[in-house]
């Protein structure tokens, strides 16, 4: 005897059902992938600014002591009166009048431990910078021992260190040496401030050591420099002057210092920017960072 069928209650699923878990699939794919690429997004941004702020910060801790340093003499009470006015002439520089202008490329006294170069764009004083930004130099004096003839103190280097061992200079520039730095961008992709240091014995004829350049921080797009002057005698810069428009080296008593920064990869958003035309606009959407600040020099301004 048959058993009695049974019909079986088993379906599949429509072509409505299937259209309709389709689409939410897509859509729950699509809002993952959404939140995925938005995270990343915002890793890569952040990643970018973190780079870039750090990139400043340190750009400012390299560079201001030694912009601070232009035009110490170490040591002014061992400084007579006639070498007051040329100590820091290079020693295979001649003297200079007021009559030479501001061209660093001619020789330089104690009236310019500090000037620079406006919107370089051909080599300058064996370096070779980035075309339309400035360059910077500065001069200053080491410091000895007190109680010794030519024994450094070991507080004063350069932006590059100092000499290897055995060098007279390998533990600190001593009060016969006289330094000189100079700040630049080079011509890396992307450029990057970089710094040649020289030291001479003076009264010697040439450099005794020289290390540079060397880059120091990649990613610096633009660096401008504007010279606070002092036309009222109170050593407080009242106005400032690009390096070209320097009216007298002799009063300039601060330096601003403009720098773009620019991060190594790519943002959605980053627009250019050109402030005061002080610095260039990036058009490439990477995330950048303008950075300005205000370096008073404590051995040119003070009574």
């Amino acid at each position: 005897m048959k058993s009695p069928s049974r019909q079986s209650t088993a379906r599949g699923f429509t072509l409505v059902e299937l259209m309709i878990s389709i689409t939410l699939g897509v859509l729950i794919l699509g809002a993952v992938i959404s939140v995925f690429v938005g995270t990343k997004r915002a890793f890569r941004t952040q990643e970018s600014t973190s780079e870039v702020q750090e990139g400043g910060r340190f750009l400012s801790y390299l560079m201001h002591p030694y912009i601070r340093l232009a035009g110490s003499l170490g040591q002014p009470e061992n400084i007579s009166p006639a070498e007051y006015l040329d100590v820091f002439r290079r020693p295979d520089e001649t003297a200079i009048t007021r009559a030479s202008g501001n061209d660093p490329n001619t020789a330089a006294d104690l009236l310019r431990p500090i000037w620079g170069v406006d919107n370089a764009g051909a080599a300058v004083a064996g370096i070779t910078p980035k075309a339309g930004t400035d360059v910077l130099i500065a001069r200053y004096l080491g410091r000895n021992q007190i109680g010794t003839a030519g024994n450094s103190d070991g507080v004063i280097n350069t932006c590059l260190g100092l000499p290897d061992a055995g060098d007279p200079s390998a533990n600190g520039l001593r009060f016969q040496d006289m330094a000189e730095v100079t700040f630049f961008l080079n011509l890396d992709t992307p450029s990057s401030l970089s710094c040649r240091a020289r030291i001479f014995t003076r009264p010697a004829a040439a450099a005794r050591w020289t290390n540079g350049p060397q880059p120091l921080i990649a990613g610096v797009d633009d660096l401008q420099f504007l010279y606070g002057v002092d036309t009222n005698g109170n050593f407080v810069a009242n106005q400032f002057f690009t390096a070209n428009n320097v009216p007298n080296w002799q009063q300039v008593v601060s330096v601003k210092m403009i720098a773009r920064l620019v991060g190594t990869q790519t943002t959605e958003g980053s627009d250019t920017a050109d402030p005061g035309n002080e610095l260039k606009g990036v058009e490439d959407r990477r995330l950048f960072s303008e950075f300005s600040s205000t370096i008073q020099l404590r051995n040119r301004a003070r009574p």
